[in-house]
């Protein structure tokens, strides 16, 4: 079963229509709240109905990482952390190791700094929060080209509404899981750190700087990405079908070395140009 676990500080809020839905196999004290189950309980019921995976609440520490890496958690949702030095780099090798992706709350000091995970270039997704209009919050931190996406950072729970980046990162952390999990459904395998950051240029709407800027990164990743309800996940290309090398040919499509012609086929019997062949070779 698909597993996606948090790492949060929280004691005020418990949605007790999910709190009998949330494991806590490391018997963390009573008092913790579930904000962040919530939301992405909520969202991937809207977009993926009654669609099994576990949520779990793991301690806000190295042991909590080293418990998720163990136990094969897919997603990882971090709102604030103080791992740093040899554990913040053995965390990040053994999350690559298992393909464990993670997603940080880039912290609201505004361009005071980030949680520690998120100045680790490339290691987890650090997430800046803007509200209803894609505005940024002027609270949500920046700097140092460590912010990856911008998610809604406002909702209302429990009766009022609620600011932060730590509720920017459990709608990134509930889209990123859905597309995962499609993603396996369709391929047989969970997608790849580099695929995962394609999905995010693919999927986020520019709304700062052009291109991945300092405030959203990449942009902002809206549930609305999500047409129809159901996740898109391409399809291999028809021309490729029962062809003699097909196998290898979706092997390097997974990688991102082939990714074929604008019509969407890869005309795997064509001559390739030198042109073809330096972009391929640069690639590898």
């Amino acid at each position: 079963m698909y597993k996606i676990a948090f790492m949060a500080y929280e004691d005020n809020v418990i949605d007790t229509d999910i709190v009998d839905y949330v494991s806590n196999p490391m018997n963390l004290e009573s008092g913790k709240g579930y904000t962040h189950e919530t939301i992405v309980a909520e969202i991937i019921k809207k977009h993926m109905g009654n669609k099994e995976y576990e949520l779990i609440q793991v301690e806000n520490s190295f042991k909590g990482f080293m418990w998720c890496i163990e136990n094969g958690v897919n997603v990882l949702n971090v709102s604030y952390n103080q791992l740093s030095g040899i554990g913040l780099d053995y965390t990040y090798e053994k999350s690559l190791e298992n393909s464990m992706k993670i997603i940080v709350s880039a912290g609201n000091a505004h361009e005071a700094g980030e949680t520690q995970l998120a100045t680790k270039d490339n290691y987890a997704t650090a997430v800046a929060a803007v509200g209803e209009n894609g505005e940024h919050l002027d609270f949500s931190s920046w700097g140092g080209g460590h912010v990856d996406i911008a998610c809604m950072g406002k909702h209302y729970i429990d009766g009022k509404y609620r600011y932060g980046t730590s509720y920017a990162s459990p709608v990134a952390t509930a889209i990123t899981a859905m597309y995962d999990m499609m993603f396996h459904m369709k391929r047989g395998r969970y997608m790849t750190m580099k695929e995962q950051y394609d999905f995010y240029k693919n999927k986020c709407i520019d709304i700062d700087e052009k291109g991945k800027d300092l405030k959203t990164g990449f942009g902002w990743l809206k549930e609305e990405s999500l047409k129809g309800g159901v996740l898109e996940v391409a399809n291999y290309p028809e021309d490729i079908k029962d062809h003699w090398a097909e196998e290898v040919l979706k092997k390097y499509i997974d990688l991102g070395i082939l990714k074929g012609y604008p019509d969407g086929t890869i005309r795997p019997d064509r001559n390739v140009t030198l042109a073809e062949m330096i972009t391929i070779l640069d690639r590898l």
